[in-house]
């Protein structure tokens, strides 16, 4: 499938950026809306912009070209085993 001129228009239209990168944003998700899963909203008021900026896990909000957040995603990742970390294993691998 290919993206049409229109699409990437809209695409093109939107920015990503991490949600605690600007003070503004604290401010901005307070309009963030989520009528079909509220608690991906209350995730995203309660608790996103104290977790991004520990580093716990990342935030990244999408806004549109009003400077709305349209949607957000977060990454949140580790290791799954503390074996890998000692250097006699590390060296089996």
């Amino acid at each position: 499938m290919k993206i049409t001129e229109e699409q990437k228009k809209v695409l093109d239209s939107f920015s990503c950026e991490r949600l605690a990168g600007k003070q503004e944003n604290m401010r901005i998700v307070e309009d963030f809306y989520n009528s079909r899963n509220p608690q991906l909203e209350q995730n995203l008021k309660d608790k996103a912009y104290e977790e991004d900026e520990n580093n716990t896990t990342a935030y990244y909000v999408i806004k549109d070209e009003e400077g709305s957040v349209v949607f957000y995603f977060s990454l949140k990742c580790g290791m799954l085993y503390d074996k890998i970390v000692e250097a006699d294993q590390y060296q089996q691998l």
